[in-house]
């Protein structure tokens, strides 16, 4: 029987060379089936017939696979239409019932079609992958059509956890959300800019998790492989017949920006695009609000606020004027979809999240360049410094040694919004609790609560400490 993990990452293929995609019992409707559906069987896991095409299926047989540990079965790579026709079909009936909650109604229609842009990366013909994307792009259009409030449920404003593909499904919606309210008469430019927004990082396919989800600085290797990926991506799509120019210009364009300091060409002003600078605003959006393994949610307000610093620069302001207003609509109108403000500290800035610039990162002045490792993928970039600052043991990680409330002076070597990479002369351990005296502007200090995360030695009496910042001390 297949493991969740197994079935969720690979296209299967049998030893008669058919190949088969994974499909959770949850995305099959109960009807007359118009694909085949296989299982895995035996201990070398034989894919065989489960049931064909013309044949029933119904919550019976959902609920004996189940009873089984079955999570998934199996559809021919050559069906995928047919699959693809039956979920949109389903995803339309649960996002219309009118006896399930609205919370309920949004987790099945985001995860369901998240699993399709999922499948969308991994399958080896773009023009498949974007097949797929496509009945969703205009099955949101549709939604949309019926009227934008319901639609932008689909938004998930800032609770959700930065993953490829649920990054592609909010940039899609929020495309969908600014260019109906840009242009609301152009129906079709609304389905092409969603299906921008649900491809745009497309040329991530290939790229492994690790790096995609790496919490660390990346190697150089590592952030050439990540600044590739608009041009990756533009390519597989002019490979694909009939993908709309927008859409191209949307995958190609979306880290141009407007002072000309963006990628991949350096585009300057009018030479973005409309279709560009929509994603370009969503996707930063995105990114910013979004909670990642080590923060929390950024609230909409401050995201919004975070974006704004630098009008002209990054973002067209017209536009980010326009998405603000929607933002602030949907949150008079329903202020529990996204985590209230006053969750993170204020004293962010643009700069110190998405620029290559370097600036006051929580009061460190420095005038090192921007270590652009990761800058793109990462929401805050490093800087590198070289500061000396004054370290305080408030809990230790590990009791065999007596520290706590003694002091030190670390060596602050970079830092970003989210910690710091700091190396003393003693070696910490994981999970020690320190209070650092970070020196500011006009000579203020401002006081921040750290927690060891990474530990390695730098020379022979040196230590070198990733350290993540902390609300506020821990008790005892």
């Amino acid at each position: 029987m297949p493991t969740e993990a197994a079935a969720t990452t690979a296209i299967q293929e049998a030893p008669s060379g058919t190949r088969y995609f994974p499909v959770p019992l949850e995305a099959i409707d109960n009807c007359v089936l118009e694909m085949d559906l296989y299982l895995k069987t035996g201990v070398r896991e034989t894919i065989v017939l489960y049931r064909g095409i013309g044949v029933p299926f119904n919550e019976e047989h959902r609920e004996r696979l189940a009873e089984q540990k079955i999570t998934f079965l199996y559809v021919p790579m050559h069906q995928h239409k047919a699959y693809r026709r039956m979920l949109t079909q389903r995803l339309d009936k649960v996002f219309h019932d009118p006896q399930m909650k609205r919370e309920e109604r949004t987790r099945i229609v985001r995860a369901s079609c998240e699993r399709m842009v999922e499948e969308a990366m991994l399958f080896p013909d773009p023009g498949m992958a974007v097949a797929g994307v496509s009945d969703i792009s205009e099955q949101f259009s549709a939604w949309m059509a019926e009227g934008s409030e319901e639609f932008s449920y689909l938004l998930d404003m800032s609770a959700h956890d930065f993953y490829t593909v649920t990054h592609m499904v909010n940039v899609g919606v929020g495309c969908g959300l600014l260019a109906r309210e840009l242009r609301p008469d152009e129906p079709e430019l609304h389905q092409q800019f969603i299906l921008g927004g649900l491809l745009h990082d497309i040329g991530k396919r290939g790229i492994p998790e690790a790096v995609l989800n790496k919490e660390g600085r990346l190697t150089p290797e590592e952030w050439l492989l990540i600044k590739a990926h608009p041009l990756k991506g533009y390519k597989m799509l002019t490979a694909t017949r009939s993908v709309p120019e927008a859409v191209l210009e949307m995958t190609r364009d979306h880290h141009e920006k407007l002072d000309g300091s963006g990628y991949p060409a350096g585009l300057r002003g009018d030479d973005i695009g409309l279709a560009a600078r929509i994603c370009a605003v969503i996707d930063v959006y995105d990114a910013i609000s979004a909670q990642r393994p080590y923060r929390g949610p950024t609230p909409p307000r401050e995201t919004l606020r975070i974006m704004g610093e630098a009008p002209g620069q990054h973002f067209d302001p017209v536009i980010l004027q326009i998405w603000t207003d929607i933002v602030e609509r949907l949150l008079e109108q329903d202020a529990s979809r996204a985590v209230p403000d006053g969750k993170e500290p204020s004293n962010l800035t643009l700069d110190g999240l998405v620029q290559d610039a370097p600036v006051n990162v929580v009061g460190i002045a420095t005038d090192a360049p921007v270590r652009k490792e990761g800058a793109d993928r990462r929401v805050y970039p490093r800087f590198d410094c070289n500061v000396p600052i004054k370290a305080r043991f408030i809990w230790q990680g590990k009791q065999y040694r007596s520290l706590k409330g003694g002091t030190l002076t670390v060596r602050a070597k970079d830092i970003s919004r989210g910690g710091m990479l700091i190396e003393a002369g003693v070696a910490l351990t994981l999970n020690d609790v320190l209070e650092l005296e970070l020196p500011g502007l006009k000579g203020t200090i401002q006081k921040r609560f750290v927690r060891v995360v990474r530990i390695r030695r730098s020379s022979e009496e040196r230590w070198e400490a990733g350290v993540r910042f902390i609300a506020s001390r821990p008790v005892g």
